[in-house]
């Protein structure tokens, strides 16, 4: 069975789709999107159109539904001005208002693809990692809300995968700028955290969920899938229940270890940076 293989590909779409837009092919080979002209006015005082006001509420549906295949192919769609303007005005708001773990991680894939299309824009490959080391303090923050544990354990090393690009772009940055960025993050996270509610999309795609969708769907929770090279026999994969919520722990079982958790933040955000730097500084001594 490929059922938690099925329930990781969808959590890991919500960034990995936006981002190939990026990094299909050579930043100099990339039809660029039109530039949102107006990314550098305020969201707040902005007058958005009929179309954009579309896109905000369509983004706003699907992520209630817990759509969030359908949001990352949403927003890797966005492909004019006034639609990313549109999306990367949503995705800064929702993020500032203390949304799921999936907005911020959706919004700094497309402040990185549109850095990577419009070279004025470069400053938002910045940004860009800013809300990659938030989304990571999340995860490291929330996760303790989880019942289920297994659930939000793969997060970190999804991030760290699909986001190391915009992680490592900080950890080779002058140390003042880093510096900014990580503190930054550190105070965003913590001015942050009573506006998060209990997030089902950091604490599903769990063990749990897989046996709760295979008890709900009995014989119909699996359906077969084209087997991949190299394997033999049939392939099933779980469904992808968008009704699904999963269980939370109390907050007196959960505010101790998230205190603790934070505690660790500065630690946590120099190892990973040092990590990709060393890791940045070995790849290019090589020949």
């Amino acid at each position: 069975m490929t059922g938690a293989g099925r329930i990781i590909r969808v959590a890991l779409a919500a960034g990995l789709v936006v981002l190939a837009a990026a990094s299909a092919c050579p930043a100099q080979e990339q039809p660029a999107a039109p530039a949102p002209r107006s990314a550098a006015k305020p969201a707040e005082t902005r007058v958005y159109t009929a179309q954009q006001q579309e896109i905000m509420a369509a983004l706003d549906k699907l992520l209630a539904e817990q759509n969030y295949e359908q949001l990352a192919k949403t927003v890797a769609a966005l492909s004019d001005g006034p639609g990313i303007t549109a999306g990367l005005d949503w995705g800064r708001a929702r993020t500032l208002e203390g949304a799921s773990l999936v907005v911020p991680l959706v919004y700094a894939a497309l402040l990185w693809r549109t850095a990577a299309q419009n070279p004025e824009y470069a400053s938002m490959r910045q940004t860009s990692g800013l809300m990659a080391a938030y989304a990571l303090l999340v995860m490291a923050a929330d996760s303790p809300k989880c019942a289920d544990k297994s659930a939000p354990e793969h997060q970190i090393a999804s991030i760290l995968a699909v986001y190391k690009p915009l992680l490592a772009a900080v950890a080779k940055l002058p140390e003042e700028q880093r510096t900014k960025i990580t503190d930054t993050a550190l105070a965003l996270e913590k001015r942050l955290a009573p506006k998060r509610g209990n997030d089902n999309y950091l604490c599903r795609f769990g063990l749990q969920e897989h046996i709760d969708t295979a008890k709900k769907f009995g014989d119909a929770a699996y359906t077969e899938a084209p087997a991949k090279p190299g394997q033999v026999g049939k392939q099933m994969v779980l469904r992808f229940d968008m009704s699904y919520v999963p269980k939370f722990r109390p907050a007196e079982q959960w505010e101790p270890e998230q205190a603790a958790a934070r505690a660790r933040f500065p630690e946590l955000l120099s190892t990973v940076l040092n990590t990709l730097g060393a890791q940045a500084q070995t790849g290019a001594a090589k020949p």
